[in-house]
Order: structure tokens, then C-alpha cells, then sequence
């Protein structure tokens, strides 16, 4: 049996010490290899600056548009054909709002409601992981479709919000309203496409929804029926194009991507 080489204690040392080298060596490798792949980001994000995809918000982080602030404003038709679908209702809304959440973006969210004469905030302004569920007290529709009412109300309540997403939810024309009229509406609605890059979309039921909505100044690719039967389901649609949109930081990018929240 051959016998066991007895190790110097310089040996010994000698083999800690490169241990230890071994380690430090695998340490900064590895950090060296972290370095190199947030350059490649950075890289990246320095191509859309000057492409003009990104802008940033201020800050010296290219990855500060993350944080960028989204506002959705919408204004559901509370009228009383819509009690059929109360609960449809309810559990759509529900549905887009977790998803909101779910995408982990910042969003401002702002909810009305228009039936009869009764035109009501439900809540402003509010960060999307605030909101709470909403439950059959918060909707109960009644009342006729004062919808150029609600529309004007709303533009007029956030004129000064930047890009906002406007989405109006109704299933029936308009037929109540006593402040505003078609052309003061459409005439809303077309200022604020065009000089301040809101986006407006309206989903309709029981109707022809384009014929309705292009009149008032709606693009084609941001109007679409909603079935009820399955209202959760377009919601859910809606939420992905939603983030989809806001995911765009700039307003050349957000630009070239109006008009395309029900295309196929």
C-alpha cells in the first residue's frame, strides 16, 4: 500500500490560496457576464432613444418609462336596458380590472356611470391596486342613455390629463341628454384624437356599433360589439390591448398604435 504523501504546511497553504483564487476568479466571471448582458439592454434602449420609441421621463434610467403613469377613464352606460346584463356587467369590469393589476404597470384608473338623469364618479383617479371589487350596489341601471351628457361631462373633467384611454361601454343610442349634442361631442372627441393623442374606444351592444360610434369620431380598429353572453371574455380582450397600448412609453410610439384595439 503505497504510502500517504504528507503535505508541508506551505503546501497546504499554497492550495487554500488557490482555492480561494479559483473562487474569486468564478466570482467576478460571473459578475463580468451580468455586466455584459445589462450593456446589451442598455444598448438596446439607447437604439429606441434615437429611434424615437423611447423617451425617457426625466431621470437618468432608460428603464424609468416602466414606472410611466397610464390613465384610463371609463364611462359605463347605466341605463335601464342594461339590467339584463347587471351581472355581466359586474363581472367584466372585475375582470379588467385584475388584469390591470396583474400587469404590474402603473395605471390611474377613473370610473363613471350615466342612466336617466343621474350621472355619478364611482372613483377618480384611483391606483389600479387600490380598487376593490365591484359588487351589485356599486351598478344598478335605470333610467334612459344621456351618453353625449356623460362623454362631455368626463372630457371636461380631464381635459388636462395627458393620453388618456376614454373607453364608453353602452348598449343603446343616445337618448336623454340635456347639456351637450351630437356635435358638441363629436367635435370633443375629434379635438382631443388629433391635438392631445387621447384614445377613445366604445364597445356597444344591441346596436350597430360603428354606425354609431364613426359618426362621433371613433376609429374603425377602436369600436367593437360586446357580447353579452360572454362579457368577461371581450373584457379580458380589452384588458390585453390595454396594456399593449401603455406598454408603448412615448407619444410617437403611442401614435402609430391608436386605432388598433379591436384589430384582428
Amino acid at each position: 500500500m503505497a504510502k500517504e504523501e504528507v503535505k508541508t504546511p506551505e503546501e497546504y497553504a499554497e492550495e487554500e490560496v488557490n482555492k480561494q483564487v479559483a473562487k474569486e476568479i468564478a466570482k467576478r466571471s460571473m459578475e463580468l457576464k451580468r455586466i455584459e448582458a445589462q450593456k446589451k439592454k442598455l444598448e438596446k434602449e439607447i437604439e429606441k432613444i434615437k429611434s424615437g420609441e423611447l423617451v425617457l421621463d426625466g431621470d437618468d434610467s432608460p428603464s424609468s418609462f416602466s414606472n410611466k403613469e397610464n390613465n384610463v377613464i371609463i364611462v359605463l352606460d347605466e341605463s335601464g336596458s342594461m339590467s339584463s346584463i347587471r351581472s355581466n356587467v359586474i363581472e367584466g369590469m372585475n375582470t379588467y380590472f385584475k388584469k390591470l393589476k396583474e400587469s404590474k404597470m402603473n395605471y390611474k384608473v377613473s370610473l363613471y356611470k350615466f342612466g336617466g338623469s343621474k350621472f355619478t364618479e364611482v372613483f377618480k383617479s384611483k391606483t389600479i391596486n387600490n380598487i376593490r371589487k365591484l359588487t351589485y350596489e356599486d351598478y344598478c341601471p335605470n333610467g334612459g342613455t344621456p351618453l353625449y351628457d356623460a362623454v362631455g361631462k368626463v372630457i371636461d373633467i380631464h381635459k388636462k390629463v395627458k393620453e388618456p384611454i376614454v373607453v364608453i361601454y353602452t348598449d343603446g343610442e343616445e337618448n336623454a341628454s340635456q347639456e351637450y349634442n351630437f356635435e358638441d361631442i363629436s367635435s370633443k372627441i375629434t379635438d382631443f384624437s388629433k391635438k392631445n393623442l387621447w384614445e377613445f374606444v366604445y364597445m356597444g351592444a344591441n346596436q350597430d356599433a360603428w354606425k354609431n360610434a364613426s359618426v362621433l369620431g371613433f376609429s374603425r380598429g377602436s369600436t367593437g360589439n360586446f357580447a353579452i353572453s360572454d362579457f368577461s371574455l371581450d373584457m379580458d380582450r380589452l384588458a390585453s390591448t390595454t396594456i399593449n397600448y401603455c406598454s408603448v412609453s412615448n407619444t410617437k410610439g403611442r401614435n402609430k398604435t391608436i386605432g388598433t384595439f379591436f384589430k384582428d
